[in-house]
């Protein structure tokens, strides 16, 4: 299930059970259909990974199950990554939800811009995502090529 602030994102990978401060024993990967559905385009990648562009040759006949199977290979991208650095995955889970937490309980009408405390956690919490995302974008790119020669040879 997608909730409120994953609305427009395709996927995602959240840790849901802990095994105390360095580990965890349960995560989930959510899939937004309808997100995948009304895709039109490929997508830029979000950190830089050469010459790939998200979903590029996924659209056409077939296409929505193909950027479906992209999608859920850049989230397990996440999980294998995870599981490799479980002390550092588990730190960026927590801090997220506490940041989450603490930007929810922040007045609506006076929230942005954060305050310059909550902007130096949010720089922090960045730095375990941009590998973890390195690693899945970079894993979802090999993903596309394997999904776009299955697709060209199903279809001679």
């Amino acid at each position: 299930m997608i909730d409120k602030k994953q609305e427009g994102e395709a996927g995602r990978l959240t840790i849901t059970k802990f095994n105390g401060d360095k580990d965890f024993s349960e995560a989930t990967i959510a899939i937004n259909f309808s997100v995948l559905k009304s895709m039109d385009k490929p997508q830029d990648a979000e950190i830089m990974v050469p010459n790939f562009k998200k979903y590029d040759g996924l659209f056409g006949k077939n296409g929505e199950i193909l950027r479906l199977a992209e999608t859920f290979g850049h989230e397990a991208g996440h999980a294998v990554y995870a599981l490799d650095h479980t002390a550092d995955a588990v730190a960026d889970e927590k801090s997220r939800a506490q940041f989450d937490q603490d930007v929810g309980n922040l007045p609506k009408k006076h929230r942005y811009p954060l305050p310059p405390d909550l902007q130096a956690r949010a720089t922090a919490n960045g730095l375990f995502h941009d590998k973890t995302e390195v690693y899945a974008q970079t894993q979802e790119k090999i993903i596309n090529g394997e999904l776009r020669a299955y697709d060209k040879m199903r279809k001679k």
